[in-house]
């Protein structure tokens, strides 16, 4: 199942677990805990594992760099307006699919500069596939690079500004 991380799901509070002399395996991995690289301001590579991470080897450090707790921050600040939700349109071309998008400017919302766009498919066990492309007019068609297999899709969509808001997505079918 994917992974809308919207916040608005249940928040879980796991049990902290003491790691001691003889650490489990996955604390010393070696890779990256995923396969993203950052492709842009909106993106970040996928973490390496706890002992290859300065924290591990220096929490002393690690804490004395973090920030004081000041109660008078603690209460969450509304978000700042986003960009509006696009209009969105999907068809097939060949392999591809072709979004087209179209944004109403509307006064108190902030400029969309990415579109991001989410392909996937019921009929498969594979994770969805998101790409990001720059939005550089107010109506216009994006190719997702995805190769698309004969499947159902279903599209979503969504728009970020310079600080990095994200309107909620707009869902659509792939049609043809």
């Amino acid at each position: 199942m994917p992974d809308h991380a919207d916040g608005k799901g249940p928040e879980v509070s796991p049990a902290l677990e003491v790691i001691g002399d003889d650490p489990p395996g996955w604390v010393a991995w070696q890779g990256r805990w995923g396969s993203s690289k950052a492709r842009n301001m909106f993106e970040s590579n996928s973490p390496r594992g706890p002992a290859h991470q300065d924290k591990w080897s220096d929490p002393e450090t690690f804490q004395e760099e973090c920030d004081e707790i000041d109660p008078l921050r603690m209460a969450p600040e509304p978000p700042p307006p986003g960009p509006p939700q696009p209009a969105v349109t999907a068809r097939r071309e060949g392999d591809r699919a072709v979004i087209a998008y179209r944004f109403r400017r509307r006064s108190g919302l902030s400029v969309p500069v990415q579109l991001i766009v989410t392909l996937d498919s019921p009929d498969d066990e594979l994770p969805p596939a998101t790409y990001t492309q720059p939005v550089d007019s107010a109506d216009r068609e994006v190719v997702h690079p995805l190769p698309l297999e004969d499947e159902r899709y279903r599209v979503l969509v969504s728009a970020a500004d310079e600080h990095g808001n994200v309107s909620d997505p707009v869902a659509t079918k792939l049609g043809g």
